[in-house]
């Protein structure tokens, strides 16, 4: 699976056993899905420079008690103070 023709390149990284791993256009999404992946975690980094932050994700998972209504709250929140930054 973690061919470049697979369309997922593996990354390696100084002081880790094992490579991290890229996709690299839809080819690396359907690979992925036809493996049976759940989920994805991605790291928000420039391509292979996982010390620059390109993109930082926040994740509203509400616990089950948590009407979904507070959640868009939240996200709303964070819009309102992520905005100046741009």
């Amino acid at each position: 699976m973690c061919s470049r023709r697979s369309g997922v390149v593996p990354i390696p990284l100084a002081g880790e056993k094992q490579p991290f791993h890229a996709i690299d256009g839809i080819e690396g999404l359907v690979s992925l899905a036809q493996a049976a992946v759940l989920e994805i975690h991605p790291w928000g980094c420039k391509p292979r420079d996982p010390e620059t932050p390109e993109r930082l994700i926040f994740d509203l998972d509400p616990a089950p008690d948590v009407p979904f209504e507070r959640v868009m709250d939240a996200a709303k929140d964070m819009r309102e103070v992520l905005q100046p930054a741009g």
